[in-house]
């Protein structure tokens, strides 16, 4: 077994499923893909924006949950895809971590949805995003 399999099974084994019930309002895809033995993690920086709390932060897609979103897996996806254009239906949902809340608006509860890419993806990224990055595990690790 490779050192990525070995990674995503014991992730897996660490995640919550998806149902089980969250009182956060918004949410994010943290991304994982295999490149060779190493996994690899999407990353976006913000556009520069005055009217954006979290204005130039690198952050993981995501965003805040629609009324129409009958859940905050729906809301992961749909936000995932309007920013980069990435559908996670074709993903493979590895779990859910605990929800966090946001340093700079603590009344906000983040929920983050952990996904497998079995290919890398082509990304086109909306006006709220002006950058991404795959970065290697393994070098966050080190940070």
């Amino acid at each position: 077994m490779s050192i990525h399999s070995k990674l995503i099974l014991g992730l897996s084994e660490k995640l919550k499923s998806a149902s089980k019930s969250s009182n956060a309002e918004a949410a994010v895809a943290v991304l994982l893909r295999s490149v060779g033995k190493n996994s690899k993690i999407l990353l976006v920086r913000r556009t520069e924006n005055p009217l954006d709390l979290w204005s130039g932060q690198i952050a993981f897609p995501g965003g805040k949950r629609d009324p129409e979103d009958r859940n905050l897996k729906e809301t992961v996806m749909r936000e995932t895809f309007e920013e980069t254009r990435i559908n996670l239906s074709d993903a493979r949902f590895l779990g859910s971590l605990d929800d966090m809340r946001s340093t700079l608006k603590p009344t906000l509860g983040v929920s983050p949805f952990v996904f497998l890419l079995e290919r890398e993806p082509e990304i086109g990224l909306n006006s709220e995003l002006e950058a991404f990055m795959w970065v290697l595990l393994y070098e966050l690790r080190k940070s």
